[in-house]
């Protein structure tokens, strides 16, 4: 197998290697075994060296990144720019060539080869990008992996980013990085990992070439040649070959970057973000009110009516009797509602919290009813629809994970 730092070598690109534009795999890996070296020493203050060397390398990952994450934005808004001049340009085809009688079959070839090598230009753009991506992606995988195999991963602060790195081989591996990178970093770099707008000029690429392609068979089926003879009298690299490699690099793209995960540790999480991924996540104050309020209701319902349910029952003309079935109601109707809660609270607390807070006020409001009118059946709906609430199911679960 090619060692990652000799395979990152050979498929570097010339012109941005030479900017220093890629991850420096092989700085981070001798501030690795720098750090290694320095736990093998006996001396007294090894611990402290230690913890300065994987200081030293925290930093400079943290550096590295930033300087590929400009790089990206760079090139990608190049690549942007690029794209929409080619769109501007073969919309402009129909009017300017196609439908422009003083020029003849050759001249509109010339014109539609020469958007070609230019829609050709943007491909291999956009192809060196992702692939740009997809290098930096496995090297930052790698270098942690290695990181955190023979030293440990850098724990994740309160107020600074965390990485999440999985791997797509290993199944069920998984580490969790500090950085001391701040969470604004978080935009740049989810910029990059899902890379939607480099993905969009790609397909857009697909979508011109495809265009181009038509109207050269129109020009040329009023004509003597055969679109694929003129391409290679021109001496043009065939598009489809350049947009197959596109997509091979789009694919490794995808593939690598969806093992970095990056998201702010002890961030601040509630009912209007979906639940968090990690365990140290912090509720938010409208989201504690909201819980606070559904289990004041849902205590205010039975504190209110379980001690006095016989005194309740005869006021409205029902039997005492009925006092098991009325305090059964509640909990007969939670059994249920806890299970759609528990599912339903793994993927968001929002619309839980909310739907919880609803049914415990319409449970009250209609148990005010049933007393005022004197109905059983009322009675049992305020009950049923209370347990539906299930607030105590809902709050500790958010307590929990909050």
């Amino acid at each position: 197998m090619v060692a990652f730092g000799e395979k990152l070598a050979a498929e570097k690109y010339g012109p941005w290697a030479d900017k220093s534009a890629y991850l420096n795999y092989g700085l981070l890996k001798s501030k690795i075994e720098a750090v290694l070296e320095a736990k093998g020493d006996e001396d007294p203050e090894a611990g402290r060296v230690v913890d300065a060397l994987k200081h030293a390398f925290q930093g400079t990952f943290d550096d590295e990144m930033v300087k590929i994450l400009a790089f990206y934005d760079q090139q990608r808004n190049a690549i942007l720019d690029q794209v929409s001049e080619l769109e501007s340009a073969v919309d402009g085809v129909p009017q300017n060539v196609m439908n422009n009688e003083e020029m003849t079959p050759d001249e509109r070839l010339e014109e539609l080869d020469a958007l070609t090598r230019k829609l050709q230009d943007g491909a291999r753009d956009c192809q060196r990008l992702l692939a740009y991506v997809s290098l930096n992606m496995q090297g930052m995988r790698k270098i942690l992996k290695k990181f955190a195999k023979n030293v440990d991963p850098t724990p994740p602060l309160p107020g600074y980013l965390a990485l999440s790195i999985t791997s797509p081989h290993e199944k069920g591996w998984k580490i969790l990085q500090g950085t001391y990178l701040k969470p604004e970093v978080q935009d740049d770099l989810d910029s990059m990992i899902l890379h939607k707008r480099l993905a969009q000029s790609a397909g857009t690429i697909r979508q011109l070439s495809s265009q181009l392609s038509a109207y050269k068979r129109t020009v040329l089926a009023a004509s003597t040649h055969d679109l694929q003879e003129v391409e290679l009298r021109r001496n043009l690299v065939r598009m489809d070959t350049l947009l197959a490699e596109m997509g091979t690099a789009e694919q490794a793209a995808d593939r690598n970057a969806a093992c970095v995960q990056a998201s702010p540790w002890a961030a601040r999480a509630g009912i209007f973000e979906k639940a968090p991924s990690q365990e140290n996540a912090v509720a938010t104050t409208l989201g504690i009110a909201i819980n606070c309020f559904n289990s004041a209701l849902y205590m205010s319902n039975y504190n209110l009516l379980v001690p006095s349910v016989r005194s309740f029952l005869f006021h409205i003309g029902a039997l005492p009797t009925a006092a098991g079935l009325v305090i059964g109601c509640c909990d007969l109707a939670s059994m249920p509602s806890t299970v759609g809660y528990s599912l339903w609270t793994n993927r968001v607390y929002k619309f839980p919290l909310i739907f919880s807070g609803v049914a415990c006020l319409l449970g009250n409001l209609v148990l005010v009813v049933s007393y005022d009118s004197g109905s059983i059946a009322l009675l049992y709906i305020a009950r049923l629809v209370t347990g539906i609430g299930a607030a105590r199911c809902i709050s500790r679960r958010y307590i929990a994970d909050f």
